[in-house]
């Protein structure tokens, strides 16, 4: 399977791999051969450093770990879960400041590494 695959798909990250997930919560396939970006070689981190810092994400752990290096290209899973919570439970409810600013961060974060890394929406466990 290969990762542009995994395309509005279930997923869970491990150490090496992506596994993916049917409707009924069944591993339908994995994606091998691929590296978190924390866990990657210094001298593979350094050559997107300054693209994840410009794009907002180094620095945050909640966005730092769906970036992912998979045959030497960088990937960003957009994970779908929490922007689909908010908009189910949170969107027209007033009193959640914070959460607003959490679902507005989440959407120009995806937009500003478009540029930088190919952009995978998709659910994250």
């Amino acid at each position: 399977m290969k990762i542009e695959d995994i395309k509005n798909k279930h997923i869970k990250i491990s150490a090496n791999s992506i596994t993916v997930y049917d409707d009924r919560g069944k591993t339908c396939g994995i994606v091998k051969n691929v590296c978190s970006f924390t866990k990657s070689q210094p001298n593979e981190a350094q050559k997107y450093f300054h693209s994840l810092r410009d794009a907002g994400i180094w620095g945050d752990s909640e966005f730092i770990k769906y970036a992912v290096i998979c045959d030497n290209k960088l990937y960003y899973l957009h994970n779908l879960r929490p922007i689909e919570a908010y908009k189910q439970y949170f969107e027209n409810t007033p009193g959640f400041e914070s959460e607003i600013k959490r679902y507005n961060q989440r959407i120009k974060v995806a937009e500003n590494i478009e540029g930088v890394a190919v952009v995978i929406p998709c659910y994250v466990r």
